[in-house]
């Protein structure tokens, strides 16, 4: 939510949030997708952690009509309600790979702060 999609699928329903590179809002967050699937064809690992429902998660990937990224993208996942900081190093030990092989991408500055302090091998 406000990180690959403008808007809270949760609250605003698949309609309502958007990633299309056709409006002023959805633009960033279709390059930011084009920027995913970049790296990815590079060979560098995507994991997805967020907090939300993972059925609101999923129809996204499945259904949004702007949506380029799909959900067999990711390499890992974890969608809970969990601290993203521990998601993170549950994903570490799943992906077997480092702390420090991670690159951590959040709208908010609260959870950024708390996956710094936690875990400042992440980038």
């Amino acid at each position: 939510d406000n990180t690959l999609w403008f808007g809270v699928v949760g609250e605003d329903g698949l309609n309502g949030i958007e990633m299309s590179r056709d409006t002023r809002r959805g633009k960033v967050f279709f390059e930011i997708h084009e920027r995913i699937l970049n790296l990815k064809k590079q060979g560098v690992m995507l994991a997805l952690c967020s907090k939300n429902n993972i059925e609101d998660v999923k129809e996204v990937f499945e259904k949004h009509h702007d949506c380029i990224l799909s959900i067999e993208d990711f390499t890992g996942i974890k969608v809970n309600w969990d601290n993203k900081d521990s998601n993170i190093v549950a994903l570490a030990r799943e992906l077997n790979v480092g702390l420090d092989s991670f690159v951590f991408l959040d709208d908010s500055e609260f959870e950024l702060g708390m996956v710094r302090e936690a875990l400042p091998d992440v980038e």
